[in-house]
C-alpha cells in the first residue's frame, strides 16, 4: 500500500491551499507593487484553500495537513541554522507538519460541506503549542472579499454550491454569495496623515552577527546614521526594528546617546531590557529626554518559551537557551505610547500577529518591529505581511512595520493605499 505521505492528490491540494500565499511571495521578491496585481490573483486564488479544504477525501487529510504545515511553516527550522543544533533543522520541518497532519486530519474527519465549512472557519482558533500563524481567513486579506467570519462562510458556501455536480442548478445561488462577500468598502483608502511624518527603518543586519559585540559599534554608527538622515528628512518619529540594538539598553552608554538625540526626534527601538534574572523582548520610545519602555507580551513558542509542561520546558529551556540564568519573560498586559497628541500600541515581532493585541484596543495606530533575519530567505515576510493585513482590515488599523532582513510598511485597512519602505 502507498505510503499516505505520498499521496499525489494531497499535495496537489495542499498546493492550491497555499498558492496564494506563495503568489504573493513571488510578487515580493521581485518587487512587483502594482496592488491590483495582487488583489486580482489573490482573488482568485484565495478560495482554492477553502475549495482544497472542502473535496480532500478523508483518507488523505493526514496528508493534506502535513505537507500544508511543512509549506507554510517550514521556515521555522531555518533559526536553528544559528544554533548548535543545525542538524535538527529537517526533524524540525517533519515534527512541524505531523502537528499539522493531525489537525487536518481532526479537521477533515467528517467529508459532510457543512461540517467542513465550520471546521475552516473554526481552524484559527486552533494554535498548536500556541502557535497561531495558521489563520486560513489571512489568505483573503489581499482579495477583494471582506476578512469577517461571516463573510468568508460565504464564500466557502460558494465553493460548495459551484463545485456541486449539479452546477447549472446551483451556479445562481454561488454567484449570489460571492457579491454577498465583496468588499465593496475596500477600495476607500484611509487617511494616513497621522503616519505620513514617520520615518520607518529597514535594516540589513545579518542573523549570524547580530549579537557578535565586535559588531556592535557599526551597530551603533548605521543607527546614528538613520537617525540623522530622518532629521533631515524632518522627521517627527523614526522606527528601528526588533533587537536594532542587540544587548540590553538601559546598561549602555548609547542610551545617553538617544536620550540627547530624542530632544530632535522621537525615536521607537527594539532591544533588550533586563530586570533581575529576567530578560526582556522591549521597546523602548526616547522623546524630549524622556523614556517609555513596553516589554512583548506574547512570547514566540520554542523561540523565547517552551510552552511544554514544566518538567518539559526546564530541561529544554536549558538545551536550546543554554545555560545562562537569564531567560525571556513576558509582560502582563499590552502597553500604548504617547507621543504629543498621538497614541499608538508598539507590538514586537510574533505578538504583532496574534489577535489579542488588536481585539480589545483602543489605539487605531500600531507599530510593528520585526527580526526576520533569523528565517531569511523564505516565505515567512509574506506571511507575516499577510496576517498583519489581515488584522489591519479586520480590526480597522493602521499598522506600521519596521523590519530587519525585509520590506517595511505602512499597511492601510483598506484594499489600497498600503505604503512599501524597501531595503536601502
Amino acid at each position: 500500500m502507498r505510503l499516505i505521505l505520498f499521496n499525489q492528490n494531497a499535495l496537489l491540494l495542499a498546493c492550491m491551499f497555499v498558492s496564494s500565499v506563495y503568489v504573493n511571495a513571488v510578487l515580493d521578491a521581485y518587487a512587483i507593487e502594482n496592488p491590483y496585481i495582487s488583489i486580482t490573483l489573490t482573488s482568485l486564488l484565495a478560495p482554492l484553500s477553502m475549495l482544497a479544504f472542502l473535496k480532500t477525501p478523508r483518507n488523505s487529510a493526514f496528508a493534506l495537513g502535513f505537507f500544508v504545515g511543512a509549506l507554510l511553516f517550514y521556515w521555522c527550522a531555518l533559526s536553528f541554522r544559528y544554533s548548535d543544533f543545525t542538524y535538527l533543522l529537517p526533524l524540525i520541518i517533519i515534527l512541524i507538519a505531523l502537528v499539522y497532519g493531525v489537525l487536518f486530519y481532526l479537521l477533515l474527519y467528517f467529508e459532510n460541506p457543512y461540517f467542513r465549512l465550520l471546521s475552516f472557519l473554526g481552524s484559527s482558533f486552533i494554535h498548536p503549542f500556541g502557535f497561531d500563524w495558521l489563520v486560513p481567513d489571512s489568505f483573503f486579506s489581499y482579495s477583494v472579499f471582506r476578512v469577517d467570519k461571516l463573510s468568508l462562510g460565504l464564500v466557502f458556501l460558494a465553493c460548495i454550491f459551484l463545485s456541486a455536480q449539479n452546477l447549472k442548478k446551483y451556479r445562481i445561488i454561488g454567484v449570489l454569495l460571492l457579491l454577498g462577500a465583496l468588499d465593496f468598502n475596500g477600495f476607500k483608502t484611509s487617511d494616513l496623515k497621522k503616519v505620513g511624518n514617520i520615518e520607518l527603518v529597514s535594516t540589513k543586519t545579518p542573523q549570524d552577527v547580530k549579537f557578535d559585540s565586535n559588531y556592535l559599534n557599526d551597530i551603533e554608527n548605521n543607527i546614528l546614521k538613520e537617525i540623522k538622515l530622518a532629521q533631515s528628512k524632518q522627521k517627527t518619529l523614526i522606527v528601528f526594528p526588533e533587537t536594532a540594538y542587540p544587548i540590553a539598553l538601559e546598561n549602555s552608554p548609547f542610551k545617553a546617546k538617544l536620550e540627547d538625540l530624542s530632544g530632535n526626534i522621537a525615536i521607537l527601538i527594539g532591544t533588550l531590557r533586563t530586570q533581575g534574572y529576567n530578560l526582556y523582548n522591549s521597546s523602548f520610545l526616547f522623546s524630549k529626554e524622556s523614556v517609555q519602555i513596553a516589554d512583548k507580551v506574547v512570547l514566540a513558542p520554542f523561540g523565547e518559551t517552551m510552552p511544554l509542561p514544566k518538567f518539559l520546558q526546564k530541561p529544554l529551556e536549558k538545551l536550546f537557551f543554554g545555560e545562562s540564568a537569564y531567560l525571556y519573560r513576558n509582560a502582563s498586559n499590552f502597553s500604548d505610547f504617547t507621543l504629543d497628541d498621538f497614541t499608538f500600541r508598539p507590538l514586537i515581532c510574533y505578538e504583532g500577529t496574534s489577535k489579542p493585541a488588536y481585539s480589545n484596543s483602543p489605539s487605531k495606530i500600531f507599530i510593528v518591529m520585526s527580526n526576520n533575519a533569523w528565517f531569511s530567505p523564505s516565505i515567512e515576510p509574506t506571511l507575516q505581511k499577510t496576517l498583519l493585513k489581515y488584522y489591519a482590515r479586520r480590526y480597522d488599523k493602521i499598522i506600521l512595520h519596521s523590519a530587519n532582513f525585509s520590506t517595511s510598511y505602512i499597511l492601510n485597512p483598506s484594499l489600497l493605499g498600503d505604503i512599501l519602505f524597501r531595503k536601502r
